[in-house]
């Protein structure tokens, strides 16, 4: 993936938030937002920004500590079937922080989360020792189930 810069956030983000696009405020959101890269994944793909004001559309940037870099690795690492995804991080030139960037898109389909709390009747039945399959792919028995928008 192309490294961006804080001008690409801003042509992307200027764009307004809609089906390829999701704007997160801080990373506090996270659940949320991996439960938007999941649709993305289901989808035609999309971006899943933190630091962004998600009415006002202004890149605020946060601060992200080391422990939140973590967590963020972690929940990435919950769809399922597996993709590698990265995050990157962009300094805000004026103003301290950064803004963090995922960028979802594969051309696989159906995708799962960990965090999707749509987990209804399938999470029911992955629940406990077993494995399930959906369109042929291998679901883990604590993955819930990921809609599309």
């Amino acid at each position: 993936m192309k490294e961006l810069t804080i001008q690409d956030v801003e042509t992307i983000v200027h764009r307004d938030e809609n089906r390829v696009m999701e704007a997160k405020e801080t990373t506090g959101e996270l659940m949320k937002g991996m439960q938007s890269g999941c649709a993305f994944l289901n989808t035609d793909g999309g971006w899943l920004f933190f630091g962004i004001h998600p009415t006002k559309l202004i890149i605020m940037g946060q601060d992200v500590a080391d422990r939140t870099r973590q967590e963020i690795a972690w929940e990435m690492r919950k769809f399922a079937p597996t993709i590698d995804l990265a995050a990157q991080y962009i300094d805000v030139s004026d103003r301290p922080g950064v803004c963090l960037t995922i960028r979802f898109k594969t051309p696989l389909k159906p995708y799962i989360s960990d965090n999707d709390p749509i987990n209804g009747q399938l999470n029911g039945e992955l629940n406990g020792e077993l494995n399930g399959e959906l369109n042929g792919e291998l679901i883990h028995p604590k993955s819930r189930h990921c809609s599309s928008y």
